[in-house]
């Protein structure tokens, strides 16, 4: 990823999922400046994810709209794009994830 700056930051994949901030000192300041991640195509339909669109990124580093990964959870045992195995913390991520929702779901219809 190229800075403003002209500085060239690298990260891994997996770190690109959150919003990275950087800080410069601006008079005696920190004052932090988002850096924008890079788009995000789907690994599975294959389209841009758009901004309010949830992604998620395994462990492999590949990115998928979380909704692909949760409707396939119970079958799912490898990346649909790279077919890596699916490390454990993703799927209790997943999981995790897939548990607030229904949550959620069942007290806003309460």
């Amino acid at each position: 990823m190229e800075l403003s700056n002209g500085l060239t930051l690298s990260l891994s994949s997996r770190a690109m999922r959150y919003p990275l901030t950087k800080y410069c000192s601006a008079s005696s300041h920190m004052v932090p400046m988002i850096i924008q991640a890079p788009r995000h195509d789907c690994g599975i339909c294959e389209f841009t994810i758009q901004p309010g669109e949830e992604p998620y990124v395994l462990h492999c580093g590949c990115t998928h709209h979380l909704h692909f990964l949760m409707n396939e959870l119970e079958i799912l045992a490898e990346c649909p794009l790279c077919k890596e195995e699916l490390v454990r913390f993703d799927v209790l991520i997943l999981t995790a994830v897939r548990q607030f929702q229904a949550e959620q779901e069942m007290s806003s219809s309460s």
